[in-house]
């Protein structure tokens, strides 16, 4: 009752400060060199905002989202991790996250599936099937885990109080793509020097 803000940085990833808040892979040995500081070229944006370069939000966002009571529920599926690789998250990074549930070519391998609510409990659903439950003790933190052996389809989290479902989140694979439209940002070929043209 007396917080009354969060101060995030940053709301929107941004040029400059390249590869601030990143997340990689190094290899998992004792010894191995550890990236710090921020990341050489090609890399060309800080990775540290709840909303991405290109205006999506973020897992953090969607996080933050059930902090402050704006979502119920959200999932959150963290990318497979490369055999003999670990993790590094640093400064103001987020784990390798993502709100999709398509992942090609790793049918059979287990995911980490983590699901934000402050409800106290929470079930998760594959395809229709009950794969768990999850107490939510707001003591801990607001995140139940499931590790998930990934089969294209519909996964769907529910937040539960007693046996009433209080939200659901869903995240549904995707068929092969069909087309790809693109348009320019410009109708035309003239620019100033106040203007970002990508």
């Amino acid at each position: 009752p007396f917080v009354i803000g969060d101060f995030v940085w940053t709301g929107i990833d941004y040029r400059g400060e390249s590869g601030l808040a990143y997340s990689i892979y190094v290899d998992d040995a004792p010894n191995a060199p550890k990236p710090s500081g921020l990341m050489p070229w090609p890399t060309s944006i800080s990775w540290s905002g709840d909303i991405d370069i290109t205006g999506n939000k973020k897992p953090q966002s969607f996080y933050r989202d059930v902090v402050w009571d704006r979502s119920k529920i959200e999932i959150a599926v963290h990318a497979p991790i490369p055999a003999g690789k670990r993790e590094l998250v640093s400064q103001w990074g987020w784990p390798n996250e993502l709100q999709t549930w398509n992942w090609v070519g790793c049918q059979g391998q287990t995911l980490l599936v983590n699901v934000y609510s402050k409800a106290p409990r929470v079930r998760l659903e594959l395809n229709g099937r009950i794969l768990g439950e999850r107490v939510i003790d707001l003591e801990k933190g607001i995140i139940a885990s499931f590790h998930v052996p990934y089969e294209p389809g519909v996964l769907c989290a529910s937040a539960l109080a007693a046996d009433k479902v209080l939200a659901t989140c869903t995240l549904r694979s995707s068929g092969p793509a069909a087309s790809i439209a693109l348009l320019p940002e410009l109708s035309g070929q003239s620019a100033d020097r106040a203007q970002l043209i990508f």
